[in-house]
């Protein structure tokens, strides 16, 4: 099991966020519906784990 990065969002798009994370600024997509505002705290899921960039906001579990 990989394990999961988080990072904290400080822009937001429609679709997209801008995630900070300890070493990178990262334009992440959204999965599904998810009620995301900037200062949130989200998990990323990396689609090619040779590239950094192609992460996806995870949905939350409750």
């Amino acid at each position: 099991m990989e394990k999961v990065q988080t990072g904290r969002v400080i822009e937001f798009y429609s679709n997209s966020c801008l995630v900070d994370t300890n070493d990178l600024k990262i334009q992440c997509s959204i999965l599904g519906k998810q009620d995301i505002v900037v200062g949130d705290s989200v998990n990323l899921e990396y689609q090619n784990k040779n590239d950094p960039r192609s992460a996806l906001i995870s949905p939350t579990q409750h």
